[in-house]
């Protein structure tokens, strides 16, 4: 029954943990 939000959630962490990364790793490459 929680399946919708469950995903939602880790939609919104996974988005939020690429952001993150991109931002750290952005200054020492730019390999992606």
């Amino acid at each position: 029954k929680s399946q919708s939000l469950f995903e939602e959630i880790r939609m919104t962490y996974i988005k939020e943990l690429g952001k993150a990364i991109v931002k750290r790793e952005g200054n020492s490459s730019q390999n992606w």
